[in-house]
């Protein structure tokens, strides 16, 4: 009887306990990173190979007319769209289609010096796939980038030689732990070449292993001429549970959905991650309001400024606020919304 008691006593104990651990921030449901969709449902088909090919997202249910287009490039490796699948998801739901080029046939096919080339082949098939009356049509307005680590390092070398390609020229990128390894013959010297009119946010995990913040600080510190540009720092947070981390991978937010079969090692490293408010507090909410600050000069004071709006991740549940992001700006900027 006295050990049914301890073990009822010990029971009643940690249930108490573990009912009162402070929780995460969760999604909020409107504004953006919020959970208010447009569409209840995404059209997701593959086109081509490594060479030429991508994968198209497109939004569905109700299917509009056009919509906003967005060009996402993975990282190394990371060629199954599984990996950042509810992101891009978040992205197709709120109208947007999502042009996802593949690049890699493997970890070593192609070589990397062949990465903007394949990546700028597949942009210009899926706008010619695009155009055809099978498809979402894209609207009249400037597309938008994210490149996540190795494909952050490929949009920053398409822009700092802009005039040798025929895509239009994005109005905004988002640069997400940017990157390149020891491949470092694939960066340029400087970037001050990327266009004057682009708006631009760089973020990094101050705790990231894999490439570090040297390659972003490259890009914001030499890319001189296009002065609407914030480099974003993201830090660790245990106060509460589940701990907050800060590693080159936050932004991998795996759906099963458009899971290709290729599972390779960013797939495997894929499934240890969180889907947390780093997402949609961080990345999620920065990338949709860098696009309407853009598209439509509305939400600038959360993308850029560093504004309380731009660094926050929201609140722990007894009211604490996760440990905010940092901000560094340019010594001049035109962003003053």
């Amino acid at each position: 009887m006295f050990y049914i008691r301890t073990v009822a006593f010990l029971m009643i104990y940690l249930y108490s306990f573990n009912s009162n651990e402070i929780a995460q921030p969760s999604q909020n449901e409107e504004g953006c990173g919020g959970k208010s969709y447009l569409h209840e449902d995404v059209i997701f088909k593959e086109y081509g190979t490594y060479k030429d090919g991508y994968f198209l997202f497109e939004p569905n249910s109700p299917k509009p007319d056009s919509a906003s287009v967005i060009v996402f490039l993975h990282g190394h490796s990371a060629y199954n769209p599984m990996v950042y699948g509810k992101w891009i998801k978040h992205l197709v739901k709120r109208g947007n289609i999502v042009i996802f080029p593949k690049y890699q046939k493997n970890i070593t096919v192609p070589r990397n010096k062949r990465f903007v080339e394949y990546s700028i082949k597949a942009i210009e098939n899926a706008l010619l796939e695009l155009d055809t009356n099978a498809h979402v049509k894209p609207k009249n307005q400037p597309i938008c980038m994210i490149g996540h680590s190795f494909g952050g390092a490929i949009i920053a070398n398409i822009l700092q030689d802009w005039g040798k390609f025929n895509i239009p020229k994005p109005g905004a990128v988002m640069l997400v732990s940017p990157g390149t390894g020891p491949k470092k013959s694939f960066e340029y010297e400087r970037y001050d070449k990327i266009p004057a009119d682009i708006n631009m946010l760089i973020v990094v995990s101050n705790g990231d292993l894999t490439v570090g913040d040297r390659f972003a600080k490259k890009v914001f510190n030499t890319a001189k001429n296009t002065p609407n540009r914030n480099l974003i720092r993201q830090f660790a947070d245990d106060y509460g549970k589940p701990k907050i981390k800060h590693g080159h991978v936050e932004c991998y937010s795996r759906d099963k959905e458009f899971d290709t079969g290729r599972h390779g090692y960013s797939y495997q490293r894929a499934k240890k991650s969180r889907f947390d408010p780093v997402d949609f507090n961080g990345y999620w909410k920065l990338f949709d309001a860098l696009q309407d600050c853009t598209l439509n000069n509305n939400n600038c004071n959360i993308a850029f400024g560093n504004t309380p709006e731009q660094r926050s991740l929201g609140m722990w549940s007894d009211g604490t606020p996760v440990k905010p992001l940092e901000v560094t700006l340019p010594f001049k900027s035109k962003i003053t919304k």
